[in-house]
């Protein structure tokens, strides 16, 4: 019977410690090649995580179910040509497309981050739309 208290106060402390927090980002793109790369990052601007995800119809999809409750950024953008990096013309502006989460733009250069968090928190999937411009 201790046992089955352990076990139970164990997995208990487990789901209440923020470990099973899902997040599921849906990127959508103009073209069906190439990947995107996308940068999780914290309120302290720090990045959490890097992935570099297949598009397929359009599409790349991924899901995190290791974080913790607080607030994140995504930032990302569409690799159409394979090269491992965002192209931009002479002047700095992106050639393939981009974008932030909570879909906001910026003026001459990335959006505030402030306007880019979203907040992580409770027991059920959180999904996130980006749609890269």
């Amino acid at each position: 019977m201790k046992f089955f208290w352990l076990l139970l106060f164990s997995l208990l402390n487990f789901f209440i410690s923020g470990q099973i927090l899902i997040v599921e980002f849906e990127i959508q793109s103009t073209k069906d090649n190439g990947k995107v790369y996308l940068r999780l990052k914290n309120e302290q601007n720090s990045v959490v995580k890097e992935s570099i995800i297949p598009v397929e119809n359009k599409k790349a999809t991924i899901r995190y179910t290791d974080l913790t409750p607080g607030n994140y950024s995504v930032e990302a953008f569409h690799d159409q040509n394979n090269n491992g990096k965002l192209d931009t013309n002479p002047f700095g502006i992106p050639r393939e497309p981009y974008g932030f989460s909570n879909n906001v733009r910026g003026n001459f250069g990335p959006p505030d981050f402030e306007l880019t968090l979203f907040q992580v928190s409770g027991m059920t999937t959180t999904k996130i739309r980006i749609l890269l411009r």
